[in-house]
């Protein structure tokens, strides 16, 4: 904290070397899914994480602490059940928008394929 400005630092995209790189990026994800569960986190899509090496680094942070309420009974017995699993943050692979003649999109922090 800079008294009238915050602190931020760029984190250049990277890939791993060695599976053994892998394995540990793949070991801090599961950490991270349980730690943004616990704080009721949303929105860790894609464009919220930038995977530098075996190092996964979360972005937005404004994402943390959404708290659950909602008026309309019957929406919230539609989204219930997901709207209390690890799927709410994001992180975990979901498709969006699909029926059975498209399959729809991915925007998760750990399924969405790079757009070419």
């Amino acid at each position: 904290d800079g008294g009238r400005h915050g602190w931020a630092e760029f984190v250049s995209r990277a890939g791993c070397e060695t599976i053994e790189e892998v394995t540990r990026f793949y070991q801090r994800q599961g950490a991270y899914l349980a730690v943004l569960y616990a704080l009721e986190a949303t929105d860790f899509h894609a464009e919220n994480l930038i995977a530098a090496g075996e190092h996964p680094m979360l972005i937005d942070l404004e994402a943390l602490f959404h708290p659950r309420f909602s008026t309309d009974y019957a929406v919230e017995n539609a989204y219930g059940a997901l709207g209390y699993s690890a799927l709410r943050g994001g992180l975990l692979p979901a498709r969006y928008w699909f029926d059975e003649n498209n399959p729809g999109l991915d925007m998760s922090g750990m399924g969405m394929r790079r757009h070419r």
